[in-house]
């Protein structure tokens, strides 16, 4: 049985600000307690985690994870 997504490393949005900034929120969930920690990413990693967010519980997050790929522009600004 393949777990369910929420209860892996998954992404839990992605956002764009007015003033062009692009963010990626994820979600890691351990022992009942859930850490969001966000990312500050570029126009093309936003796009790629958007395709990454409509694909996580429709294939396993293994396949998911090779798909979005590496995200090079990504600066942590959250926990």
């Amino acid at each position: 049985m393949i777990m369910d997504y929420k209860e892996q490393l998954h992404i839990d949005s992605v956002s764009q600000t007015d003033s062009g900034k692009y963010f990626v929120y994820f979600i890691l969930p351990n022992k009942g307690i859930s850490y969001k920690t966000t990312f500050q990413i570029n126009k093309s990693d936003f796009e790629r985690c958007k395709t990454a967010m409509s694909m996580q519980d429709k294939y396993p997050m293994e396949i998911v994870g090779e798909a979005m790929g590496a995200l090079k522009s990504a600066r942590k600004i959250g926990l």
